[in-house]
């Protein structure tokens, strides 16, 4: 049930709606969207920038990275108490050490 997997192999969502396009959440989303922050730049950096959060959607951007590189990241977000979401990242292509942190979307 991985929604993003979904919209790439079939140009759309179907059934498996993210949170931001189910009906049920609009208007929580409506009167929050002044708050919205929109950055340009790496994961770590937002979170230095705004500090922690509660969670981040970093779709598939894990699977371009190098293992270095996934693991300075993927500790800033842990660090700031946020699991990452995955989009398309297959849990086996993750560090063994980190596999315990992933959510898969």
């Amino acid at each position: 049930m991985n929604f993003i997997l979904h919209f790439n192999l079939n140009g759309n969502f179907g059934h498996l709606l993210p949170h931001y396009l189910q009906r049920e959440n609009y208007d929580l989303i409506r009167s929050n969207i002044s708050q919205l922050k929109i950055m340009q730049g790496y994961a770590q950096d937002a979170i230095i920038t705004y500090g922690n959060f509660d969670g981040m959607n970093l779709s598939n951007i894990f699977e371009y990275m190098d293992e270095h590189s996934f693991r300075e990241t993927a500790a800033a977000i842990n660090g700031s108490n946020s699991g990452p979401m995955i989009g398309l990242l297959e849990f086996n292509g993750a560090p063994q050490d980190f596999r315990s942190t992933i959510r898969n979307g």
